[in-house]
């Protein structure tokens, strides 16, 4: 389905349209959202986003990923998305952006490296580990450890 048509289609059609593309990705949820903001949910859900980060970079014509926050729907815990413009003869009509829960991250990142003595960290661009070992438990700020 092309984005002329999936601009046009009820918002019904809309999330079965994505719930289909859910199925063949790991995000938790992808959505669809009009240049007002409006958006429609891979799991039927609907509200506006005109005032989030990842759709004003988005609909300005950047790829972009979030830093992480709280699910606002309050399906999941801490997420981050991916947005992208979506184009129709070279103009930006939508952003597409997809959920991916940091819980789920977590859990695969949750492996020995190296013999066991590697661990893996996901830190923010301001240094704040947001996913580190179970065992560590220490809250750092990453660039303290560096300095």
């Amino acid at each position: 389905m092309n984005a002329e048509k999936l601009r046009k289609v009820s918002a019904n059609e809309r999330a079965a349209y994505l719930q289909n593309i859910v199925g063949h990705i790991k995000l938790q949820r992808i959505g669809f959202a009009e240049l007002s903001g409006q958006a429609v949910t891979s799991d039927g859900m609907t509200f506006n986003v005109s005032d989030r980060d990842y759709f004003l970079k988005a609909s300005a014509g950047q790829e972009w990923i979030s830093d992480p926050f709280q699910d606002v729907t309050d399906v999941y815990g801490t997420i981050i998305v991916f947005a992208v413009p979506v184009y129709e003869q070279e103009q930006i009509v939508a952003v597409l952006f997809g959920v991916y829960d940091l819980s789920t991250l977590a859990q695969w990142l949750d492996l020995s490296f190296f013999e066991e003595s590697g661990k893996v960290y996901v830190v923010q661009g301001d240094g704040e580990v947001m996913i580190r070992p179970k065992e560590s438990g220490q809250q750092v700020n990453i660039t303290d450890i560096i300095d």
